[in-house]
Order: structure tokens, then C-alpha cells, then sequence
């Protein structure tokens, strides 16, 4: 799993490199996930370094389908 960065730009950045590295190494990106949060009752720092993203990868198999978002 890898939890992603709030920040759009940042967030793209990584994930494009991540999915650079699973490639490289013979892994399949199954799903990213948008991580659900209920920040009701944190502060404005720990909002700061809330994820939003969330990936799961799993080693290649023949037949394998890979999906974009997954919920």
C-alpha cells in the first residue's frame, strides 16, 4: 500500500512515479482508492498530513486486469 499526498500536483508527480516503479519491477497496480477521512475534530496540522490517495499493487499475473480507481 502507499498513501498519497493532498497536494494535486504532488499527488500526480507520485503517482506517476510509483506506477513507474511497479512497472520496472513486474508489479500490477490493482486499484488507487480515495482514502475516506473524517477530520471533524483534528487540528489544522494533522489536516496538513491527512492522505487522500491510496494504492494497492500485487505482483504480476498473467491475466490480470488493471483498474485506474477503485472505491
Amino acid at each position: 500500500m502507499l498513501f498519497m499526498p493532498k497536494d494535486d500536483e504532488l499527488r500526480e508527480r507520485c503517482r506517476a512515479a510509483f506506477e513507474g516503479c511497479l512497472e520496472a519491477s513486474g508489479m500490477k497496480l490493482l486499484c488507487w482508492r480515495k482514502v475516506p477521512t473524517c477530520n471533524d475534530e483534528i487540528g489544522h496540522t494533522a489536516k496538513m498530513a491527512e492522505v487522500c490517495m491510496q494504492a494497492y499493487c500485487t505482483p504480476a499475473r498473467q491475466g490480470a486486469q488493471r483498474s485506474v480507481l477503485c472505491s
